[in-house]
């Protein structure tokens, strides 16, 4: 089993993709909803992958959140639930990085992309039980923890 510190940097980094997403989208006039949305999905494919490494399931380095969605359903079918978020949130990590890709976004869809990483996140969470934001702190909590437990078996 992986210890709970990998599980931890895993949903820190996605936190900290949603809340600069979140912070860009409440500023209103910034006009960066490429930028936004790539950064949603960041945040939802490591949500994802948080899961994945935390069960020990074996996955390929790639960023299609429907192929990661496959391996999590594979172990629990329950979580099919998130299939039509990653279906919409698939595509941000394609085609907001280059020019030509055809995907127009705009406020609306970044709103729509919020609500569905929400919904990733929230169900993520409370599949691993963690249900705050991962914070620098907790980071340092745990790596002290492990430190203790690493000292006192020397």
């Amino acid at each position: 089993m992986v210890h709970r510190l990998v599980v931890l940097e895993w949903l820190y980094k996605a936190d900290q993709d949603f809340g600069f997403a979140e912070k860009s989208l409440e500023k209103g006039n910034l006009p960066y909803f490429d930028q936004i949305s790539f950064l949603l999905h960041q945040a939802a494919e490591k949500y994802l992958k948080a899961y994945i490494v935390k069960f020990g399931l074996k996955f390929e380095k790639q960023h299609d959140l429907e192929k990661l969605l496959e391996i999590i359903i594979g172990h629990d079918s329950s979580l099919a639930e998130l299939k039509e978020a990653c279906r919409l949130l698939t595509p941000f990590y394609f085609e907001t990085r280059y020019p030509g890709a055809g995907l127009v976004l705009n406020r609306e869809k970044a709103e729509e992309a919020m609500a569905q990483v929400r919904k990733i996140q929230a169900i993520i969470r409370e599949e691993l039980g963690i249900e705050k934001e991962v914070t620098k702190e907790d980071l340092e909590r745990e790596n002290k923890a492990v430190d203790n437990i690493l000292r006192s078996k020397s």
